[in-house]
This record gives structure tokens, C-alpha cells and sequence, in this order.
């Protein structure tokens, strides 16, 4: 577990994982409305659809079956259905 570890901290993504930190340390200490319950639920909500294609090609990457156009297909399905319903006025309940 130790050699993990030490393997870890010399990897970028550490280094990044450092810098997150310490912008969320700094943003926090010296603005009101970044720690707050309505921004952590905005933040989510914002990047809900990157997570969810996330865990999906986690599966598949798992798998063995490394097919990474599904995220393309979803990201197209989502801009034309949009486009559709702000052409056509139609609310998102209208598209299914």
C-alpha cells in the first residue's frame, strides 16, 4: 500500500488533486457563496450528463471493449433534441 501511495504522489494527477484543494481552500476562506449547499447542488447538476457518460464508458472500458462513440452519439442526440425543441417551442416533457 505504501509503494501505491509513493507511486501516486509523484503522478500529475496528484499534483492536480493538490491544486483542487487548495483552490477550494482558498475560495472558500475568501468567498460567502462558494461553500454553500445551493452552489455543491449547481456544480452537480451542471456536470450530471459528463458523469453519467463517465460511468458508462467506465463499463465498457472495464470490459475490454473499448468503444468510445457512444459519447459522441449522446452528446449529437442531445444538441439535435434541444435544437428541435427550441425551434419548435417545445418544453422537454413534449420530446419523449
Amino acid at each position: 500500500m505504501r509503494e501505491l501511495t509513493k507511486r501516486f504522489m509523484q503522478t500529475h494527477e496528484f499534483r492536480l488533486l493538490i491544486i483542487v484543494i487548495l483552490m477550494c481552500l482558498f475560495l472558500s476562506t475568501f468567498t460567502a457563496e462558494f461553500a454553500t449547499l445551493q452552489n455543491l447542488v449547481d456544480v452537480l447538476g451542471a456536470t450530471a450528463f459528463v458523469g453519467i457518460l463517465s460511468a458508462g464508458l467506465l463499463v465498457v472500458i472495464i470490459t475490454g471493449g473499448i468503444d468510445l462513440s457512444f459519447t459522441a452519439v449522446a452528446s449529437i442526440a442531445q444538441f439535435t433534441a434541444l435544437s428541435i425543441a427550441n425551434n419548435y417551442q417545445i418544453s422537454w416533457v413534449g420530446l419523449f
